[in-house]
Parts: structure tokens; sequence; C-alpha cells
């Protein structure tokens, strides 16, 4: 859609309203000119009332929209850029230790040199083709309206092309460096995304008119730790070796950085549960431990091992 008015205007409120101002006047006027309350053909108007809220109410928009309105307010539009995409591989560890992990990539962005208007001198001008209209002046009479091929509907050009450090493009490319605190939401199914607004791409060839897409984070969860996080408990296997489940055995145990001492039984059957009250911390909260007794029985002996267990079957068959 073209806005070809203000947004303030549309809004009826000042450049300098705050943000209650812009949502009172909003909520206003849609009232007004809802399609269900007028029942004419209003829509148009109503998706610019819409258009002119989304934008002033977030403080990223309405920043770039003041910039470029500053330039040209007769076309004053908000461009987003595309969303920048990256995979990440975290641990079922790394998210009960509530560890942050440090995303590094790369986007587009407006030239810090010339702030994005690819010229030497930090300005622009209104577009000739289009008087600062950004619409095509043969489309503008005989319909349907198109952006101007020239300014690309912004109604505004480079006032030169001569910024050496972009080219006189606007554009560079800069390395970011984002936070994110491990959570348990994470890990609830393999392919959960995080989004960090405003951390993706630039919108190419805007200059001063648009705004940065966002930081999609896909996070690829190997759970491959014996170990889940089920509400109030911390569960998982332990395998312990016939002769511990048969005589007993104080064993210690790391689950997530907490080093835990257990007292395995005298008589421990295959499959047991055994639970410890509160021995868990994990990210400041209490949790019991389950664990699930695994006799692993092994496969490989040692000549002593095998001299053993042939000396133990014996007295179990009564031959010594």
């Amino acid at each position: 859609m073209i806005a070809s008015h203000n947004y303030y205007s549309i809004l009826n409120i000042s450049d300098k309203a705050s943000p209650e101002e812009i949502g009172k006047a909003y909520r206003k006027l849609a009232l007004k000119h809802h399609p269900d309350v007028t029942h004419d053909d209003s829509s148009d108007h109503f998706r610019e009332l819409t258009e002119a809220y989304e934008i002033l109410k977030d403080p990223e928009k309405r920043r770039a929209y003041d910039r470029l309105a500053k330039f040209s307010p007769r076309a004053a539009r908000i461009r987003r850029g595309s969303d920048n995409q990256v995979f990440l591989k975290i641990t079922v560890d790394d998210i009960a230790r509530g560890i942050t992990k440090n995303i590094v990539t790369t986007r587009r962005a407006p030239c810090p040199v010339c702030f994005g208007t690819g010229a030497s001198t930090k300005k622009m001008i209104l577009c000739s083709k289009c008087c600062g209209n950004g619409i095509d002046v043969v489309s503008s009479v005989m319909g349907p309206k198109k952006f101007c091929q020239a300014c690309r509907g912004f109604g505004n050009l480079p006032e030169n092309k001569n910024c050496k450090n972009c080219n006189g493009t606007g554009l560079t490319v800069e390395k970011i460096i984002r936070q994110i605190m491990m959570s348990r939401d994470f890990w609830t199914k393999k392919g959960e995304t995080f989004i960090i607004d405003g951390s993706g791409n630039y919108p190419p060839e805007c200059g001063v008119g648009g705004v940065f897409g966002n930081l999609v984070v896909c996070f690829d969860i190997e759970k491959s730790c014996p170990f889940e996080i089920d509400g109030k408990s911390v569960k998982g296997n332990y395998e312990i070796s016939p002769a511990q489940a048969v005589l007993g055995d104080t064993v210690f145990i790391d689950v997530f950085g907490n080093v835990i001492k257990m007292e395995i039984p005298v008589g421990t059957r295959h499959g047991e549960i055994m639970e410890k009250e509160k021995a868990i911390i994990v990210k400041d909260k209490h949790k019991n431990l389950c664990l699930k007794i695994i006799i692993n029985i092994p496969k490989k002996l040692s000549d002593e091992e095998k001299t053993l267990y042939t000396r133990l079957l014996k007295l179990q068959k009564g031959y010594l």
C-alpha cells in the first residue's frame, strides 16, 4: 500500500505524540471507520489507519519513518528487510544449566558513513520524476498506481552517489553478536525457533526508509544426554554392574553439574526406580532426581572376570 499522506496526519496527532496518545487516537478512529460500523467502502481508509498505527507504535519503525519523512514527507514509506536464519546446536545439559550462547552472524546494514543515503553529503533530494510523491506519473493518471522506478517509490534520491565507504549503495555488511540464554522451552521439540527482533537484514536499496528484519535462530537439540527435565523432576537411566546390584554400592552421579551421592541398595533389581527428593538445583529451582536402574550385563569378560563368574555359577549350582 502507498501511504500518500503523513502518518501523523492520518491519525490526527502531533509528530511529538506519545505512545499512549498514538494508541488512543488509533482506537478512536478505528471504531469510527471500521467497515463493520460504516457499512460502506471504507476499507482502504481503515487499512491506512492500521498501517499508520503499526508504524508509529514501534519505536524503531517510527524513527525510520521520521528520518524518511524528513527527506520526502509526501512519499514516506517504511520497508522491512529480510530475515536472517541461523542454526544452533545445543544439548539438554546446556538448557538445564541455563548457559548463554553467543550467536555471531553478518547482516546487511545502512552505511555508517553516509547514514544509508549513499551520498557523501549525507543528504537526499526530491525525485524529479515523481516530484516526491513516489508514484509513477503515468500510472497515477491511467491507474493502477505504480511506484516510481527512479526512486523506487520513496520520493527521494541521494544528492550524489559518491560515498566511498559503500560505493553509493548506502549499504554495508556488518558483523553482529547476539546472546541467548538457554531455556527449558527450547527442548520441547526438535526444530524449535527463537526470534530476535531487529537483528536481520536491512532492505536493499532502501536508503533511510527501512527497518531491519529479524534473526531467526533454529535450534538443533542433541538429546544424547541421559537425563531430561520433566516438571519437578530430573529423570534418567543409570547403569550399574551385576556386582553392584547384588552387593549394593555408593555412587556419585554428575547431573547437569550437580554431583549427587546415591546409595545402591543390596539386591537392587533391573528397572527399579530410585528417587531422591530435592537433589538437583536447575536454574535456582530444586528438583527431585528419579533414576531407572539398568543392570548392564557385560558381553565381554576379562580372564579374571570369567574365572570369578565361573566360580560363582558353580557355587550357585552346588558344585563347590
